[in-house]
């Protein structure tokens, strides 16, 4: 089961990971993003990268 973050979370996420240097991520742990109850893009727990599609973290590695 994923984690459901809210427009507000992946934005804390994102800005927390700049702070820090945008270091390399690897997109190991993906969380679901939902506005208005439902879903609207995947999203990286590390550093707040978001795609419409899970697949697309793959290629990024």
């Amino acid at each position: 089961m994923g984690l459901h973050l809210t427009p507000e979370q992946t934005n804390a996420i994102r800005q927390k990971w700049i702070e820090q240097g945008r270091p390399k991520c690897n997109h190991s742990c993906i969380g679901k993003e939902y506005m208005y109850g439902a879903h609207s893009d995947y999203v990286c727990l590390s550093c707040g990268t978001m795609h419409t599609e899970r697949s697309a973290f793959k290629t990024m590695k």
